[in-house]
C-alpha cells in the first residue's frame, strides 16, 4: 500500500511539472517577471524579425540591423490582431535576470506604444539562451522566446 501511495504521489508531481514546464511560477534569485517591466495593455504593435536558420554571417549581427530591415523574415502584428490576454500571459510567464553575454542576434522583437514609440526591444541568439533587453544583456527564461519564434517562421 505504501508503494502505491508513493507511486501516485510521484506521478502527481510529474504531471504538475509537465503542465507547468513552460511557465515561470517560481523565480530564482535575481530574476523578475517581465510583466513587472512591461504592461501588455500599452502594446499596440509588435515587430518580429528573424534571420533564417540557413543564413550564415561572418560576424555577429547587431540587433538594430535586424529591425532596420536587413532580414527577409519580418512580421508585424498591429493592435487589431494583437491578443492582449495572450501577451499578458507571455509577459507574466517570462523571467529575466542580468547577464554579461551579448547575443549573436538571430531574432529581434520590438514592442511599440500607440504613438509609435518603442516600448521595449529584445534581441535573442538562435536558441534564446543569450538576449538583450533594451540594450542590456539578460538571461530570459519562460514563454517569450518560444512564443516569438513560433510566430516568425521562415526558411
Amino acid at each position: 500500500m505504501k508503494k502505491y501511495i508513493l507511486l501516485v504521489g510521484i506521478l502527481c508531481i510529474a504531471v504538475v511539472l509537465f503542465i507547468y514546464r513552460g511557465s515561470v511560477y517560481w523565480l530564482s534569485s535575481g530574476e523578475q517577471r517581465l510583466s513587472a517591466e512591461l504592461d501588455a495593455t500599452a502594446v499596440t504593435r509588435i515587430q518580429i524579425c528573424r534571420m533564417p536558420p540557413s543564413m550564415e554571417t561572418p560576424t555577429m549581427v547587431p540587433g538594430e540591423s535586424l529591425l532596420d530591415g536587413c532580414t527577409p523574415c519580418r512580421l508585424e502584428i498591429t493592435d487589431q490582431w494583437l491578443d492582449k490576454a495572450e501577451l499578458d500571459d507571455v509577459f507574466y510567464n517570462t523571467a529575466i535576470s542580468k547577464s554579461t553575454r551579448h547575443p549573436d542576434t538571430r531574432l529581434a522583437l520590438a514592442f511599440y506604444t500607440k504613438g509609435g514609440q518603442r516600448l521595449a526591444t529584445f534581441f535573442f541568439d538562435a536558441w534564446g539562451r543569450a538576449a538583450e533587453y533594451n540594450k542590456v544583456p539578460v538571461r530570459v527564461r519562460g514563454k517569450l522566446f518560444p512564443w516569438a519564434e513560433s510566430l516568425a517562421h521562415c526558411r
